[in-house]
C-alpha cells in the first residue's frame, strides 16, 4: 500500500467521522438527558451527567469526537501540497492537542 492509498483512506475516514463522532456525541447526550428525568437540561450543563450514573454516556460521546478529530489531524499531517504544508501542518497539530483535550 502507497502513501497515497493510506492519505485516501484517512481522507474517508476524517470525512466519515466528521459527521458520526458528533452525531454519536449529541445522541448520547440526548440519552442521558431523558434518562435523568428529575433534572432540567436548560439550567444544567450536559457536562454535569458525567459524574452520574449514565455519566459513561456522556464519556462516549467525547471520545467518538476525540477520534473524529484525529482522523482529521493525521489527514492534516499526511497532507504533501508544499504551498500550504506549513498551515496544514499546524492544524494538524492543533487537531492533535485538542483531541488530547478530550
Amino acid at each position: 500500500m502507497n502513501k497515497q492509498n493510506i492519505l485516501n483512506i484517512f481522507s474517508k475516514l476524517a470525512v466519515s467521522a466528521c459527521f458520526i463522532g458528533p452525531s454519536i456525541m449529541i445522541a448520547a447526550d440526548i440519552v442521558t438527558v431523558s434518562l435523568n428525568r428529575n433534572v432540567n437540561p436548560v439550567k444544567q450543563t450536559i457536562s454535569e451527567f458525567a459524574i452520574g450514573p449514565y455519566g459513561w454516556m456522556e464519556k462516549i460521546g467525547m471520545v467518538m469526537v476525540a477520534i473524529s478529530f484525529l482522523f482529521i489531524a493525521i489527514s492534516l499531517l499526511m497532507v504533501r501540497n508544499k504551498k500550504e504544508l506549513r498551515i496544514l501542518k499546524l492544524i494538524g497539530v492543533l487537531f492533535i492537542i485538542v483531541a488530547v483535550g478530550f
